[in-house]
């Protein structure tokens, strides 16, 4: 499953998180052109809809949303010294006019933002291969990644 960490500063995500979220975040105007592309694209569209938060459905059709947080998270990267490639040309997908009436805008609430902390506080607690977390490179513990996405 695809997790966007909505309404989480970038500045407060572990390294781990930090890219994992900027390597899950890019998939989503990928898989965008393969539903537009598809024969079934209205059916797809529609069960896109009514999808719940956090699933890569439920981003396709949030290019604004989804275009700022990749780019927040790129910034954060490149910060902290990770030179990943830059993919927001991934974004021109979202280009054709004749979709922008299907566009909805989207703005995390406090509750999204409750919802993202507690799966990620679940996630640090859960890790069992890795002892310390990593921030800016430097040791992080566990309850120090938690903290910081509590900020």
């Amino acid at each position: 499953m695809l997790y966007i960490n909505i309404n989480i500063p970038p500045k407060n995500l572990s390294d781990e998180h930090l890219k994992r979220e900027h390597a899950n975040i890019k998939k989503i105007p990928i898989y965008f052109r393969k539903v537009i592309n598809s024969k079934e694209k209205w059916r797809k569209l529609d069960q896109i809809k009514k999808t719940k938060e956090n699933h890569l459905y439920f981003f396709l059709n949030k290019p604004q949303f989804t275009m700022s947080r990749y780019l927040k998270l790129h910034t954060e990267c490149e910060k902290r010294g990770f030179y990943l490639k830059d993919y927001r040309e991934q974004w021109g997908v979202y280009g054709n006019k004749k979709y922008y009436e299907w566009y909805k805008l989207y703005k995390p609430t406090k509750k999204d933002k409750e919802k993202a902390v507690n799966r990620l506080e679940l996630d640090i607690k859960t890790m069992i291969d890795k002892e310390f977390l990593t921030y800016y490179s430097s040791k992080l513990t566990k309850k120090g990644a938690i903290n910081k996405l509590n900020k």
